[in-house]
């Protein structure tokens, strides 16, 4: 009789070790697989940020603070960065602006205008496809912001990338009392816009 339960006992021993190997292998594979996901996601959020540090850089140059000075009373303010449009558009013939918002060092993109909502949802501007997209008008605007009221997209993204710090107006106070405009710059004309709400 003892020798039945010992031998019970070895089977119901063997049976949850193969239960526990098996609960291991799967807990590794979902680590893994969860490891390669974050992997892709970094690599994603990587390969758009240099992009658009690149275009930055080729495109965009800073003013010298004393030139954004207004003289006289009917002076319009001159916009804190210069754009090279003819440098963006051998690029990409969609471009219809750029965006600079003064408070945010993180937010300074293209603006293009595909034939639909949905070109440049998850393609860069460079037309690299990127879940972080590009910012965009709505197809239906035109693209020279003569509308009375022009929609422009952008993803909210973790890193902060795109309009991923536009948050931190509702969040702290200090950063809309830095500066309360942002800059739509186009190749005919900048305008300079007022945050009224966030």
């Amino acid at each position: 009789m003892s020798g039945k339960n010992t031998e019970n006992q070895s089977k119901q021993k063997k049976k949850g070790d193969i239960l526990l190997t098996l609960v291991l292998i799967v807990a590794i594979a979902v680590f893994c697989y969860a490891a390669v996901n974050l992997f892709h996601i970094y690599t994603e959020y990587k390969k758009g940020t240099d992009e658009y540090n690149h275009i930055e850089q080729m495109a965009v140059t800073d003013r010298a603070p004393d030139s954004q000075e207004v003289a006289g009373p009917n002076a319009q303010p001159k916009a804190p960065i210069d754009v090279d449009f003819a440098a963006l558009k051998s690029v990409n013939s969609d471009v219809v602006g750029w965006i600079y918002v003064e408070a945010l060092d993180g937010i300074s993109y293209p603006i293009v205008q595909g034939k639909d909502n949905e070109t440049y949802l998850h393609q860069t501007y460079e037309k690299n496809y990127n879940f972080a997209g590009t910012i965009f008008v709505d197809y239906e605007n035109s693209p020279d912001f003569s509308d009375c009221n022009t929609l422009v997209y952008g993803h909210n993204m973790k890193n902060g990338s795109m309009f991923g710090h536009l948050k931190k107006f509702a969040e702290d106070q200090e950063t809309y009392n830095k500066s309360k405009y942002f800059w739509i710059l186009t190749p005919d004309k900048n305008y300079r816009y007022e945050i009224i709400s966030a």
